[in-house]
């Protein structure tokens, strides 16, 4: 037996959300290796810089840093629309509409698949979204951090 149009619905939604969890743990993933290598890049410029008595190269560790740091907002700005996505989709489905639309086997108003379209929008909003994912607390307290680290750091090795 054929499904209904319904069914094909639901599952396109349940395909969708799965597809959204997915996501979100890989951009975390993704997150943790951003992390690693501006780690690693500071640690290494700092290796240099202290080994080869050039304490002028430490505040370029900055550039490097900061880089880093918009690299890992807009993932996390991606990764916070994957997230708004799936929690429509999960406060659908935990709805009454949800409960009537299975009842009726109707197509519901749900919109499905959405996720893609929802990252088309203007450049001024782009950078807006990524000034807020930059100063979220798991992104800005990494990169803070190693900021910080550098300044100390071209504090202690300047004569």
């Amino acid at each position: 037996m054929a499904k209904s149009i319904f069914e094909y619905r639901q599952e396109v939604l349940l395909k969708e959300w799965e597809f959204a969890q997915n996501q979100i743990s890989q951009f975390d993933t993704i997150a943790l290796g951003i992390r690693g290598w501006a780690i690693t890049v500071f640690g290494g410029m700092l290796a240099v810089s202290a080994t080869a008595t050039k304490p002028w190269l430490i505040p370029y560790a900055a550039i490097p840093i900061v880089l880093f740091w918009l690299i890992d907002a807009l993932f996390k700005s991606f990764q916070h629309r994957v997230i708004r996505r799936s929690l429509d989709i999960e406060a659908y489905l935990r709805s009454s509409g949800f409960s009537e639309d299975a009842a009726r086997q109707t197509t519901f108003d749900f919109e499905t698949p959405k996720l893609a379209s929802s990252f088309s929008t203007t450049f001024y909003d782009r950078c807006r979204e990524l000034a807020i994912a930059a100063c979220y607390a798991n992104v800005i307290l990494t990169y803070l951090a190693l900021l910080i680290a550098c300044a100390i750091s071209s504090y202690l090795l300047h004569p």
